[in-house]
């Protein structure tokens, strides 16, 4: 058995006319609700069926949007950078990305993991 992870690019590109997010997105139960989650971001929904935990994840993600829209560029880009974005000169902001060398940045301590896999056959 083998284990591939995928390289997943969560990033922010911001126009004058839209805002464009790609993110990674956590669903599942807790209880007896069930919940999304974008960690990254930090949105969530919950609900009391997979409908209304969509619906009130959208709601949150719409929140979101409206309320980035009314920041100043200063203000957005601290925003994000607080969120662990990195701006390009494009304004656009990436969470974890390759620099000139290929080497891939973005991570702290905190949000780099290890994990162990046994195989017991």
């Amino acid at each position: 058995m083998s284990v591939t992870l995928q390289n997943i690019e969560e990033t922010i590109r911001i126009t004058e006319t839209k805002i464009q997010l790609h993110f990674v997105v956590i669903e599942g139960r807790e209880e007896a609700f069930f919940c999304i989650i974008a960690p990254t971001l930090m949105i969530s929904g919950y609900g009391n069926t997979q409908k209304e935990a969509t619906e009130s994840f959208q709601h949150n993600v719409d929140v979101f949007i409206d309320d980035i829209a009314t920041f100043t560029d200063q203000e957005r880009e601290a925003f994000f950078t607080n969120l662990g974005f990195k701006k390009d000169t494009l304004l656009n902001f990436s969470k974890a990305y390759r620099d000139e060398t290929k080497v891939l940045q973005g991570f702290t301590s905190t949000t780099v993991k290890t994990a162990e896999v046994e195989i017991i056959s």
